[in-house]
């Protein structure tokens, strides 16, 4: 039976960071069985409380420019282990500019990290992919790569009791 999706075009999108660097190794995968083109991009998001910074336009470049040069090197590395590969810089809220440029390019599908923040810091810091999730019009596969802290916690817990109570 002929599977009804095709990946022609895969976005991945990255901060840089090593959950996004999981996600990319995932997307390399997906991309080899399905011989599609990977999209890396990097989104530069506005700076909040401008009205304190002076030169807003040259703090904004200079972070573009950092963006550019680390995506070119993810892009050549990238390109090491598939060649059909491209990588592009914007600007913007992450989650808008991701599903945007997932439809503009006509991304097949969209391999993203989590960051598995948990109660506070992800009700302040939100979900970038869960906001993408909710709004992308192709189908998203989130990579989740974070362990949760508590057991961890847990475990050093119950070392520690056993500790005292020897």
């Amino acid at each position: 039976m002929k599977s009804p999706m095709k990946f022609r075009r895969i976005l991945v999108p990255t901060d840089f960071s090593d959950n996004s660097f999981k996600a990319l190794d995932y997307a390399i995968d997906f991309a080899r069985a399905w011989n599609a083109e990977l999209l890396l991009i990097n989104v530069v998001e506005p700076i909040r409380h401008t009205r304190m910074i002076t030169d807003l336009s040259e703090i904004l470049e200079t972070r573009r420019a950092e963006a550019s040069e680390e995506l070119a090197k993810l892009e050549k590395q990238t390109r090491q282990r598939w060649r059909n590969c491209r990588s592009e810089v914007h600007f913007g809220v992450p989650f808008e500019v991701i599903a945007h440029v997932a439809e503009t390019r006509k991304a097949d599908l969209i391999i993203i990290a989590t960051h598995g923040h948990t109660g506070l810091s992800h009700l302040f810091l939100g979900s970038v992919a869960e906001r993408v999730v909710r709004v992308a019009r192709c189908p998203v596969l989130t990579v989740k790569v974070a362990e949760s802290r508590r057991p961890a916690r847990k475990a050093a817990r119950s070392t520690a009791r056993r500790k005292r109570s020897r």
